[in-house]
């Protein structure tokens, strides 16, 4: 039977290809066809490759999808996990053949496999990159190598020691600079020799203590007219100094400060006097919480019609800081009672406050409201309900929650009133819970995603074919079990399993070893097993919910399972 594809144009595909990330489309579609394949190298495909976040099977694609002209971004880590990655990686491939690389991130590089990395990035041609983003070095000499090879090319640097930049030889055509730990004089030194007018944009992280005004004030001379957009990590500043700074850099569009002690900083009108030229204004400053008088002076101060109808900036407090917002708006929102669903210390409407919250945390059960609330958190995911805190029901959840959006929920305990929740949520995939309520005869198929942390009452017996019945479909699975033949049924009653995590006190693991693939539906086609982990493979990437408190328990044994390939059930 002819394939369909090859009568679609390849305007068609190109539409197709759109709805993809550019990695995926290379995995997903070559070698489908000739007319896909012809298709593909017309598409202008370009890749930008992170190590850290790439799936175990997406990498393993890389050899046979990979094509190295099509690579634009490169990010590469020695981080645990993904060392490996970046080895192989190296050694599969030679930069040089990525000649349209332009730019490359490096983090956590140390002393011991420094050589592997500096050697296949000395391959690339000189003065090819245009942005380099270096992390976490231990060895600042050698990657200064880099920096010099493309000291013509490069436009964005960013170093976390600026004292490696000190040196004769310098990227000249900088526009864009991040330096963290950083001092006023590796700061001047290196703005100095920059093109006069060059810089666009700077971030800089001061190290503590080591801070001049005056110096501060000089060192940005040379750029006043070309810095639209300035970054600021700093202990202390006065806003006499913020004043002269902002006044002096005449094309100033953005800035943002991150401020540790809050000295005068915290009076709106004061900013006033020179943010009127900025077209955005960001900042962190820390706040010792005082009375309720003195913090609402603070919030008031920033409700000016500059502020608030000029402007339209926003300000609040979060946490031990006055923040802008919606920039620092919270993703979790902690709540105690209604009145954390009406923030006192704000200027920003609800739907600028909340803009950002992504889960809810329920501290304290309530059931109702006093007052009427005209805000609906429609872009929040999750919902966690504290430890001994009662579910609380649909139809109070419903005013403030699109119950249609919830993905994921953790609860203490599994009981009918969790059951009934769980049916009126019915996009949730991933649930968290500590107990089981005996004779339950729900059923939630589309939840495939479940952590059981029960470390004082593992699953046992009867309870795991009561848990095969609620869960019928699950794949991602971390659950404390009572002993090996525990494990076993789960493996054989979950046909959709495709990784694990099991955790015992009650199994010699000898024994596990000696009897896994005996007893369970795995055969050693489709499983790796070694010391800790066992993997029954994987067509896709989980993410691992909240670890479990009793995992760094050295008594507590682990293990995980993987399947690429889903197998056939066989129960011996």
């Amino acid at each position: 039977m002819p394939c369909l594809l090859n009568r679609l144009p390849k305007e068609i595909l190109f539409e197709i290809f759109s709805y993809f990330p550019p990695l995926e489309i290379s995995y997903s579609f070559s070698n489908v066809n000739k007319h896909v394949n012809k298709v593909l190298c017309d598409y202008n495909l370009r890749y930008s490759i992170d190590l850290r976040f790439m799936s175990q099977e997406m990498f393993d694609s890389l050899k046979n999808h990979l094509r190295p002209e099509r690579v634009i971004h490169l990010k590469m880590s020695n981080e645990e996990g993904v060392s490996p990655k970046m080895q192989y990686f190296l050694s599969l491939f030679d930069l040089k053949s990525f000649r349209n690389l332009r730019s490359i991130n490096v983090y956590n590089v140390t002393n011991e496999n420094i050589d592997l990395f500096v050697f296949q990035l000395k391959r690339l041609p000189a003065n090819h990159l245009t942005s380099l983003h270096l992390s976490d070095i231990y060895s600042g000499d050698r990657f200064y190598q880099l920096i010099d090879l493309h000291s013509k090319s490069l436009r964005t640097l960013s170093v976390d020691q600026g004292s490696i930049l000190n040196r004769n030889i310098f990227p000249k055509n900088l526009q864009n600079l991040k330096l963290y730990s950083i001092d006023n004089f590796y700061l001047k030194t290196i703005l100095q020799r920059l093109h006069r007018n060059s810089l666009i944009e700077l971030y800089i992280q001061f190290d503590f203590n080591k801070f001049s005004t005056k110096q501060l004030l000089s060192s940005f001379q040379r750029h006043s007219q070309s810095l639209n957009r300035l970054f600021i990590n700093i202990n202390q500043i006065s806003i006499l100094t913020l004043k002269r700074l902002v006044l002096a850099l005449n094309n100033l569009k953005r800035l943002e400060l991150d401020c540790y002690y809050p000295g005068d900083l915290l009076d709106g009108s004061q900013w006033e006097q020179f943010a009127a030229g900025l077209e955005k204004l960001d900042f962190h400053i820390g706040c010792v919480r005082t009375d309720h008088e003195s913090l609402c002076r603070i919030i008031n101060s920033f409700r000016s019609p500059f502020w608030c109808e000029k402007k339209r900036w926003w300000v609040a407090l979060i946490g031990n800081h006055i923040c802008s917002i919606p920039k620092f708006s919270p993703t979790t929102l902690e709540i105690k009672s209604e009145d954390d669903f009406f923030p006192n210390y704000s200027t920003a409407p609800l739907s600028v406050f909340f803009s950002k919250v992504a889960h809810l945390l329920f501290r304290k059960f309530f059931n109702g409201f006093t007052r009427p609330i005209d805000y609906r958190f429609r872009q929040a995911k999750g919902v966690r309900f504290w430890y001994k805190t009662r579910v609380i029901k649909p139809d109070v959840l419903s005013l403030f929650l699109d119950l249609h959006q919830i993905e994921e929920v953790e609860i203490e305990k599994l009981d009918i009133d969790t059951c009934i929740l769980l049916e009126q949520m019915p996009n949730v995939h991933s649930l968290q819970f500590n107990a089981l309520e005996d004779g339950l005869s729900a059923c939630f198929p589309r939840i495939r995603s479940i952590e059981f942390s029960s470390y004082s009452n593992p699953v046992s017996g009867e309870i795991v074919e009561q848990f095969y019945r609620l869960f019928p479909k699950v794949e991602d699975l971390l659950i404390d079990i009572e002993t090996r033949i525990d494990m076993y049924n789960l493996i054989n009653r979950l046909q959709h399993l495709v990784k694990a995590h099991f955790r015992t006190n009650h199994v010699k693991r000898s024994t596990l070893l000696a009897e896994l693939f005996q007893k369970t539906r795995l055969t050693t086609k489709n499983a790796k097993v070694s010391q800790e982990i066992s993997q029954l493979s994987s067509g896709r990437s989980f993410r691992r919910l909240n670890p479990l408190k009793s995992e760094s328990d050295p008594a507590a044994r682990k293990w995980s399972e993987n399947e690429p390939n889903r197998p056939e059930p066989t129960v011996p």
